[in-house]
């Protein structure tokens, strides 16, 4: 989850939340083939009101020397 989603501020449970930065960090190894930041107002599976901010990547890990 990226520090924008609604969960991160008013959660009981601790949230590991990244920036663009930190989550592309973890793809040093991949060739990162899409990369997309969702930041926007949405709701749960429940239907209750909720700011969304995730991030989606599609890599692919490179051939070890």
């Amino acid at each position: 989850m990226g520090l924008n989603d609604s969960w991160v501020a008013n959660s009981q449970h601790q949230i590991n939340a990244m920036t663009e930065s930190q989550i592309l960090a973890l793809f040093e190894q991949f060739e990162v083939v899409r990369f997309q930041e969702h930041d926007e107002p949405g709701t749960t599976a429940l239907g209750r009101p909720k700011h969304w901010h995730t991030f989606s990547v599609v890599a692919i890990r490179q051939a070890s020397a």
